[in-house]
């Protein structure tokens, strides 16, 4: 089995999103009231309900990754949030595109099978905020300095940017950036990603709710600032060679996966759960999940001594539990290991 995400794609949903700007400021947490939140929640699901039919879909509080994720992450390294201020800046400049606008993204992803043993994906984002949707794209415009082509589409005009560029997100991944094609939906929301897709969302009927599972599957955490949902392709391990049988009937019998990442206090928790046919399946397969946390347990010891207490820490805060026909993953990981996690990452970047 091969599997390609199409890069130009992933930035466009996760890089204008995710790694949303945060000033250097931004060292205390805003907390806002429930009731803000739940309101919050409500226009992300309305934003994902702009998402033309899609096999799995992620949606991202932008405004709840600055003031509560990212200053968790970066609290003991202001140095990285510079860096991350620094990425951003440099793909503004280069796209006419700022992440600091935007409030919301979903993001709709469509799997796509060329060939046995072969899935790539094409990816579209809506993305939603405080910018003006025209003025963007003409910042664009003007940045792209005419690598760019325009392409009418029933009533709307679809620019695409041809970038050829390899940009950073979150300044930590190096990400290749070829073609963006970009819509104006209305004033202040933006469809980008594919061409095929924006296609797509602009052909997608309003009030039609195509993914109205997969974005209740993405919203079941309210507090969470990142959310997903999707459906298993059938065929998702074909060509794979499993060290056992079982877990290749484990694998092949989760039918929808869904979770979520949230702030809570000084500590991140990420919930995960795999949905199966039925218990039968969930039980097979959350004590194959087990049986694989007991190993980790056994390898953790040949990691560096940093890694190694990071590793053991998320193997004793992993619950593995099941419930009917789902397997459901939870961690929780406090600050101080969420710190140690991005100086390991930093090195690898340096």
């Amino acid at each position: 089995m091969y599997i390609k995400l199409n890069s130009i794609s992933l930035l466009a949903c996760l890089g204008l999103a995710i790694t949303a700007a945060v000033p250097l400021s931004a060292q205390t947490k805003t907390r806002t009231a429930v009731s803000a939140k739940q309101i919050a929640g409500a226009s992300l699901n309305d934003t994902a309900a702009l998402l033309p039919s899609s096999d799995a879909i992620l949606t991202v509080d932008v405004k709840r990754v600055l003031n509560d994720a990212l200053p968790l992450f970066f609290a003991d390294d202001p140095a990285a949030l510079a860096d991350v201020n620094a990425e951003i800046q440099k793909f503004k400049t280069e796209t006419g595109l700022d992440p600091r606008s935007f409030d919301r993204v979903a993001v709709g992803v469509k799997f796509q099978f060329p060939r046995q043993g072969v899935i790539t994906s094409d990816m579209v984002a809506i993305a939603r905020g405080t910018f003006q949707a025209g003025a963007i794209v003409s910042a664009g415009k003007i940045a792209a300095t005419g690598k760019y082509e325009e392409q009418k589409y029933g009533a709307s005009t679809i620019y695409i940017f041809n970038l050829n560029e390899n940009v950073k997100m979150l300044g930590l991944v190096n990400t290749r950036v070829s073609q963006l094609a970009v819509v104006a939906i209305d004033k202040n929301t933006l469809a980008l990603g594919d061409l095929n897709l924006v296609k797509a969302t602009l052909d997608s009927k309003k009030g039609s709710q195509p993914n109205a599972e997969l974005i209740g599957l993405a919203s079941r955490s309210p507090e969470a600032f990142l959310g997903f949902g999707g459906n298993v392709p059938a065929n998702i391990a074909d060509g794979i060679n499993f060290p056992s049988d079982q877990i290749s009937q484990n694998v092949k019998s989760v039918r929808q996966v869904y979770g979520s990442a949230t702030v809570a206090g000084t500590r991140l928790d990420v919930f995960a759960s795999a949905k199966t046919n039925n218990p039968e399946e969930a039980a097979s397969l959350n004590d194959t999940l087990i049986g694989l946390k007991q190993l980790g347990a056994m390898v953790v010891s040949q990691l560096k001594v940093d890694q190694r207490k990071l590793a053991q820490n998320a193997l004793e805060n992993l619950r593995i539990d099941v419930a009917g026909n789902e397997v459901q993953l939870k961690l929780s990981i406090p600050q101080a290991d969420l710190a140690t996690l991005m100086r390991t990452v930093g090195k690898k970047k340096a």
